[in-house]
Parts: structure tokens; sequence; C-alpha cells
């Protein structure tokens, strides 16, 4: 039971530590560069590259919430 415990919270503290790396890496000035009139590929790229990080910051950032919740509960 005290492994599981300690299991649990290391997993609790390695999603809150990617949850803050991801929004750290999300950077709000990259889509700003599209508006220069400059359509490449290297900023169609950049453009689902944010909203891949944006989705995996709401997943990482939705477990976090919920390991607390089962932290508090229990």
């Amino acid at each position: 039971m005290y492994s599981r415990v300690i299991i649990m919270k290391l997993l609790w503290y390695l999603v809150g530590l990617t949850s803050i790396i991801f929004i750290l890496m999300s950077n709000p000035k990259s889509e700003g560069l599209g508006n220069l009139g400059v359509q490449t590929q290297l900023f169609n790229n950049t453009r689902q590259a944010q909203s891949t990080l944006e989705t995996m910051t709401q997943i990482s950032i939705l477990i976090f919430l919920l390991l607390t919740i089962i932290f508090a509960l229990s």
C-alpha cells in the first residue's frame, strides 16, 4: 500500500512538471509570424505544432487535476 502511494505521488509530480514544461514551451508570439504575409511550410508546421502542444497541455493539466482529486479523497 505504501509503495502504491509513492508511485502515485511520483506520477503526480511528473505530470505537474510536464504541465509546467508544456506551458513554458507554448509561445503566443509564434502565431503572429503567420501574419507577415509569408505562407511557407515552416509556418504551417508551426501552427500544427502549436495546436498539438495546446492539446497535450490540456490533457496533462486534466490528469494533474484528476490525480489531485484522487489524493484529496483518499
